[in-house]
């Protein structure tokens, strides 16, 4: 089975990614085992049963807006931390 550390997706510029950590550190040793990704739309909402944790979860700018508009008591983020993937990415659009 193929797989890629998530150290290697936030070090390698040649894979052309710009990303950067800013929280969970501990976590760059997880791999990458499934070459697709996940939006957890419904997964923000609540409804965690179709989150598949082999995938990298990705938050846009849909998903970013829903949770602002959210009371702080109501988002489910560190929920969402523990029950996700190997990684969590999040960008603006």
């Amino acid at each position: 089975m193929l797989s890629v550390k998530i150290e290697q997706l936030v070090t390698d510029a040649s894979a052309g990614l710009s990303l950067f950590v800013v929280a969970g550190r501990a976590g760059l040793g997880r791999r990458v085992t499934m070459p697709r990704i996940q939006k957890p739309g419904l997964a923000l909402a609540g409804y965690l049963e179709q989150v598949h944790r082999d995938r990298v979860q990705i938050l846009g700018a849909t998903e970013i807006g829903y949770l602002e508009r959210l009371a702080p008591e109501a988002r489910l983020g560190g929920q969402l931390a523990v029950d996700m993937g190997p990684g969590l990415h999040v960008g603006g659009s």
